[in-house]
């Protein structure tokens, strides 16, 4: 099962971002490679100079060994009647392990100690590390939020902020809800849109998380359109709702399943479907 799902994903899944520039032949030799060679390979790439285009291609095999592991991951969480439960609990030990220690040398890659100062080369490979801790599950959503809340280094990098708050939903790590929430409300607007975009990848969140979002992004959204019509010369006012609208908009959509798109019809239609309890059911119930 496991081979056939990994031969399947890297001879028909595209790469999924555009610094993915190693070849699908020379990946898939990648992933017979050791991964603790894959790590000490990057580790070594991370310490010389000149050399952004292989940290980048380094990152992005490392990138599908993690998406393999998750793929295995869930194959094992959810097994056929002829898999081995004794198998499968050593595939799930094995594959969180490598997970986990994928984030941390990512999480290597964006505080190493070689590289220091914001240049545009290191913000591009930093950018690369976010995004695939993105597709480590937890432990990248927990590093992600490490990143955002706690390193000093990018505390005036806004865009590269945002970039993590975007993984984060990526991870699909729901417990992460609530932050984001938060953030809805932040003085700084693209943190705003950066919330609303990895909220717009929850929309299989449990029906509680989603019913919280929901009130949180209906409310304020219509806040900011709210601001802009009684304020016209806001100047502040006008930025804050091009930036964050969209966004939020988008992720009402995604956490409802609803096509609308006026902020003042949000705030309509959460009034009149907010007690409806089969809309915050439980995706699988």
């Amino acid at each position: 099962m496991f081979v056939l799902l990994t031969s399947f994903y890297l001879h028909f899944i595209p790469p999924m971002y555009d610094d993915v520039v190693a070849p699908v032949a020379s990946l898939m030799l990648v992933q017979q490679q050791d991964l603790g060679e894959q790590l000490t390979a990057l580790d070594k790439l991370m310490r010389g100079k000149d050399n952004q285009a292989d940290v980048l291609e380094s990152i992005a095999r490392l990138r599908v060994t993690a998406v393999v592991l998750r793929n295995q991951l869930f194959a094992a969480e959810n097994p056929g009647e002829d898999d081995s439960k004794s198998e499968m609990k050593k595939i799930i030990k094995s594959s969180r392990r490598d997970l986990a220690k994928i984030a941390d040398n990512l999480m290597g890659v964006i505080l190493h100690s070689r590289r220091k100062e914001i240049t545009a080369e290191n913000m591009k490979i930093w950018e690369s590390a976010a995004k695939s801790l993105g597709q480590l599950g937890d432990p990248g959503a927990h590093d992600l939020w490490q990143i955002f809340s706690k390193t000093k280094k990018f505390r005036d990098e806004a865009d590269f902020l945002k970039l993590c708050l975007v993984e984060i939903g990526t991870t699909k790590d729901y417990t992460k809800t609530a932050v984001l929430i938060d953030l809805l409300d932040s003085s700084e607007f693209l943190y705003i849109a950066g919330a609303a975009e990895a909220l717009a990848q929850f929309g299989d969140a449990p029906g509680k998380q989603r019913r919280t979002a929901v009130e949180a992004l209906s409310k304020l959204v219509s806040q900011y359109y709210e601001n802009i019509q009684s304020t016209p010369s806001n100047e502040e006012s006008q930025r804050k709702y091009r930036i964050c609208s969209q966004p939020m908009i988008k992720a009402l959509s995604a956490l409802t399943g609803q096509k609308i798109v006026r902020p003042l019809e949000w705030t309509e239609w959460w009034n009149d479907n907010k007690n409806k309890s089969e809309l915050w059911q439980d995706k699988d119930e």
